[in-house]
C-alpha cells in the first residue's frame, strides 16, 4: 500500500498548496515528516503558542504532514511509536534515537535536517525533513486558543 500521506484530524489549515509542498519535498526517501520554522511563525503569528525543537540552525514545530513511501517506513512507525509519547519533552524525545544524536541535539551542534537524516540512517530508512514556509501548516487545533485562532484564519480566507 506504499507510498502512504498521513496527516492529523486537528489540521484545520491544510491547504493542497501545503500538502504539493509538502509532497515535492518528500521525494526520494523512505519517510519524510514536514516542519515549520519559528521565523516563520512568528513573523505572520507572534502569539501563536507552539512546541518548539531547538536546532543549530534553528527552531521548528512539528506540521503534522507524512509521507511513508516504501515498507522501511514500518521501522520509523514502530520508532515513533515509542518516542511520540515524548514529543513535548526534548532530551527524553531525543533519547529515542540514541545517545550521540541525544546529546547533539541538546547541545545545538546538529541542524534539523541532518538530525532526522541521521535518525533515519541509524534505523535502517531514509528519512528526510520537509521544512514548509507557510506557517499555517504547523497551526493544529489542541486548545480553545488554537481553535479560535484556526477560525479567525479560516474566516480571512474566506
Amino acid at each position: 500500500p506504499w507510498p502512504v500521506f498521513v496527516t492529523t484530524a486537528d489540521h484545520p489549515l491544510l491547504t493542497r498548496a501545503m500538502v504539493s509542498a509538502f509532497l515535492a519535498g518528500a521525494a526520494d526517501c523512505d519517510v519524510a515528516l514536514a516542519a515549520v520554522e519559528r521565523h516563520a511563525m512568528l513573523a505572520r503569528y507572534p502569539e501563536n503558542k507552539r512546541t518548539w525543537l531547538r536546532f543549530s540552525d534553528g527552531a521548528y514545530s512539528g506540521a503534522n504532514l507524512f509521507a511513508l513511501a516504501t515498507p522501511r517506513a514500518v521501522r520509523a512507525l514502530d520508532l515513533w511509536s515509542m518516542a511520540e509519547q515524548d514529543r513535548k519533552k526534548a532530551f527524553r524525545l531525543f533519547w529515542h534515537f540514541g545517545p550521540l544524536l541525544a546529546l547533539r541535539a541538546i547541545t545545538r551542534t546538529i541542524g534539523f535536517a541532518a538530525a532526522i537524516r541521521s535518525a533515519g540512517r541509524r534505523n535502517g530508512f531514509a528519512a528526510r525533513l520537509v521544512v514548509l514556509d507557510d506557517p499555517e501548516a504547523a497551526i493544529d487545533v489542541d486548545k480553545v486558543s488554537d481553535h479560535e485562532m484556526a477560525e479567525s484564519i479560516l474566516a480571512a480566507r474566506g
